[in-house]
């Protein structure tokens, strides 16, 4: 896809805002045509969106504990991570990172004790050389970028 212009930018905005509103609301708010907009969405989701999805508050679904975990292995077994990983409901994210490291995850439990389950199941099946938990307590800000773009437009302005 070619370079995003000042439209497109504040049409991927809008929808990192609020992916809900419709379409004939993001074009009038934007002062674009919708069908302008409804083209430029079904292109975005050929190759710049990968997902449409909802932002939880997992606690009030129950699950209490949020953790990100470094890991790296003591002997190479990456596919076989991956493929554990990928099989594993409790992983919401995971990365392949460096500076020695093999991999961060982004995990959610219900308790302290899955997440220790779920550590002890993973050193069962691979020998890690290093692992750093996380528990993370309070979001002070999470998937935001290139949400006010407009704002950002103004600020790098002056």
């Amino acid at each position: 896809m070619k370079k995003l212009n000042t439209q497109d930018m504040s049409i991927i905005s809008a929808l990192r805002c609020n992916a809900r509103e419709s379409l004939s609301m993001v074009g009038k708010n934007l002062n674009i045509p919708h069908s302008t907009i409804h083209d430029k969405v079904k292109a975005y989701e050929l190759n710049i969106i990968k997902k449409h999805t909802s932002i939880l508050d997992f606690s009030k679904m129950g699950y209490e504990c949020r953790a990100t975990i470094a890991l790296k292995l003591a002997k190479y077994q990456t596919k076989e991570l991956h493929d554990f990983i990928r099989s594993k409901k409790e992983v919401n994210n995971a990365y392949e990172i460096n500076h020695g490291y093999d991999l961060l995850m982004e995990c959610i439990f219900r308790s302290r004790t899955d997440l220790k389950m779920f550590m002890d199941e993973l050193e069962e099946k691979f020998p890690l050389q290093e692992k750093h938990i996380f528990e993370m307590y309070n979001d002070l800000k999470r998937e935001s970028f290139l949400e006010n773009q407009e704002a950002h437009a103004g600020k790098e302005a002056m």
